[in-house]
């Protein structure tokens, strides 16, 4: 049986797989490595980076093979211009500047490749009917994302949104 996790991973590589990506893939805050996996699976060449070092000794023990590391995009040696994909799966909300880290992802993207970013949103059903107790609201979120807040996020790095 395919674990949640697995699963979440596997829908956001199908996401992904519609913008006909090219082969090399960067994960930022790539937790326990199930995208990079499926990414992986796919014939992808995935780098993925995680503060956490007991999520990265856990990926690389679940997947091992994959290039995991305990890093961030300012302390490791990432060359620019040298992914088609930089994925951030809930990872905006957790920086005091997500602008300044998406200009981060784009600065390792070769010309025509995508930043693949997902974060809770602020104005989700979810939120209006739990109100307070909406799990998006954590002690450990810098801040929140409307769609509107993260397309203005989006284009204050240079970035174009199409989906």
């Amino acid at each position: 049986m395919e674990s949640v996790t697995t699963a979440m991973a596997s829908l956001r590589y199908a996401d992904l797989r519609g913008f006909r990506p090219g082969p090399d893939v960067l994960e930022v805050g790539c937790g326990t490595g199930e995208f990079l996996a499926a990414a992986s699976d796919a014939g992808h060449r995935v780098t993925g980076l995680d503060l956490s070092q007991e999520a990265v000794t856990y990926a690389r023990r679940r997947h091992p093979g994959l290039d995991v590391r305990c890093a961030t995009l300012d302390s490791d040696d990432l060359r620019p211009e040298s992914f088609d994909v930089v994925a951030g799966f809930h990872v905006l909300e957790h920086v005091a500047d997500p602008v300044g880290l998406l200009r981060q992802m784009t600065r390792l993207l070769r010309p025509g490749g995508l930043v693949y970013v997902r974060v809770p949103n602020l104005d989700t059903w979810f939120r209006h009917v739990l109100g307070r107790n909406w799990w998006g609201f954590s002690v450990e979120h810098a801040g929140h994302f409307t769609d509107a807040s993260l397309r203005l996020a989006l284009a204050q790095a240079g970035l174009q949104v199409t989906a």
